[in-house]
C-alpha cells in the first residue's frame, strides 16, 4: 500500500510539472517533433487538417478554440470533457470480449469502432452482446509519463500555433502567386460557407 502511494505522490508531483511548464510556454519547431513521436503518439488518432476521419477530433484550429489552460487540462485530463462525436463506447461480444473504442459508421450488419491504435475494429451486429457508452476518453491520461515536461510544454505551444503558422504559409504562397489578396480570398470563402450554413438551416 506504501508503494502505491508513494507511486500516486510521485505522479502528482510530474504532472504538476508538466502543467506548469505549458503554462510558461514552448517552441513551437519541437513540439511538432513530439506531436509526431511515438512517445506522444498523438499522430494516431489527430490529424491537423484534411478530410481523413480518425478516433480524435481534427487539431488544426485547436489554437482558435482552447485557451492555454483550457488546453493543458484536455491534453492532461482528457476524460473531464468529452465531446459526444469522439465519446468512447465499448461492446461486449457474445464470446465475452470488451472493445472499447470511438464508433466509426454502424450499418445493418456491423459495428465499427476506432481503437487505442487508431485502427477500425468491425464487429458483425449479430455478435454484440452489450453496447454502452463510456465516460472513459479512449485518449490516454498518462502523456505526462512518457515525455518529459520540456516536451510537454513544446507540444502545447505546437498545438496552439499549428493553426497560425499553416495559415502564414498559405499567405505567402498565396500572394506571391495571385499578388497579395489571401485575405480577401479567405474572407469571400468564409462568407460563402456562412451563407450556405444558414441556407441549409432554412
Amino acid at each position: 500500500a506504501s508503494g502505491l502511494l508513494f507511486a500516486q505522490e510521485a505522479d502528482k508531483e510530474i504532472l504538476a510539472r508538466s502543467r506548469e511548464a505549458a503554462e510558461k510556454g514552448g517552441d513551437v519547431s519541437r513540439g511538432e517533433a513530439v506531436f509526431k513521436s511515438k512517445e506522444a503518439a498523438c499522430a494516431k488518432c489527430h490529424i491537423l487538417s484534411g478530410m481523413e476521419r480518425k478516433a480524435g477530433p481534427k487539431l488544426g484550429t485547436i489554437g482558435d478554440k482552447f485557451t492555454r489552460e483550457q488546453l493543458i487540462t484536455s491534453v492532461l485530463d482528457p476524460s473531464a470533457r468529452l465531446h459526444p462525436d469522439h465519446a468512447t463506447t465499448t461492446v461486449v461480444t457474445t464470446a465475452g470480449k470488451t472493445v472499447s473504442g470511438v464508433l466509426h459508421s454502424r450499418d445493418k450488419k456491423q459495428i465499427q469502432l476506432f481503437d487505442s491504435e487508431g485502427k477500425v475494429v468491425r464487429i458483425p451486429l449479430g455478435l454484440v452482446d452489450i453496447e454502452k457508452p463510456s465516460k472513459t476518453s479512449l485518449m490516454p491520461a498518462g502523456i505526462f509519463k512518457t515525455v518529459k515536461a520540456e516536451q510537454f510544454a513544446d507540444l502545447i505551444a505546437y498545438r496552439l500555433r499549428h493553426d497560425r503558422v499553416v495559415e502564414r504559409k498559405l499567405e505567402t504562397e498565396f500572394n506571391s502567386i495571385y499578388g497579395g489578396t489571401f485575405k480577401m480570398y479567405i474572407y469571400v470563402i468564409s462568407e460563402r460557407n456562412r451563407l450556405n450554413q444558414i441556407f441549409l438551416n432554412c
